[in-house]
């Protein structure tokens, strides 16, 4: 459908709630909340085009 999708660090035992997500790690909370920040800082400023190329 074109529509950028967030993607959930789910620790074990978390409930997902029919969202995309990826398994967390023991120790990998710090890094896990970085990426996604990186990922959304660095990938943002593309929205615009990413919804125009598709369309």
């Amino acid at each position: 459908n074109g529509a950028l999708t967030s993607v959930a660090v789910v620790k074990p035992g978390q409930s997902v709630n029919d969202r995309d997500y990826v398994d967390g790690i023991s120790g990998g909370t710090i890094t896990s909340k970085a990426v996604d920040n990186m990922m959304s800082n660095s990938l943002s400023q593309y929205g615009q085009f990413i919804t125009n190329t598709n369309n």
